[in-house]
């Protein structure tokens, strides 16, 4: 989580030292650019290969950058550290199915040299099974 965390903060850094880069640009063009100046030409800006290759560039940089980092967190979070545990939550659309995978039955465990898993189906409380001060919609067994 400390990683997340780290990461996020590295890549608001990035992110607002660009918008205020694309701010700027977009406030200083409205500026050069509005109908109350004389024309300008534009020559410099949409027939400049400089200006191009900066400009595909440099978010490709940027977009490595970020990359690097991102990449690492992603491989730590990945690593299995043997859980003492595996539950399997399934959410239906009324109730939700919990599975232990982990635990075994003692009785029946024969069937076709499989164990059978302990499962069971958490439902909602009736109606007439409430006590008061209960939510309807969210008590269950």
């Amino acid at each position: 989580m400390e990683g997340i965390i780290d990461l996020h903060h590295e890549i608001m850094f990035y992110i607002i030292i660009i918008i205020t880069f694309v701010l700027w640009m977009l406030v200083r063009i409205v500026m050069l650019f509005s109908s109350d100046r004389p024309a300008l030409s534009y020559t410099k800006i949409t027939h400049c290969e400089e200006l191009e290759w900066a400009w595909t560039l440099i978010p490709a940089l940027i977009l490595c950058t970020i990359a690097g980092p991102s990449f690492a967190l992603l491989y730590a979070m990945d690593e299995l550290n043997h859980p003492e545990v595996t539950l399997k939550v399934v959410g239906h659309q009324w109730y939700w199915s919990y599975e232990y995978s982990d635990f075994v039955r003692s009785e029946g465990w024969q069937l076709l040299g499989e164990y059978p898993k302990v499962s069971f189906d958490a439902t909602l409380v009736q109606e007439e099974d409430l006590l008061l001060g209960d939510l309807r919609l969210l008590e269950t067994d």
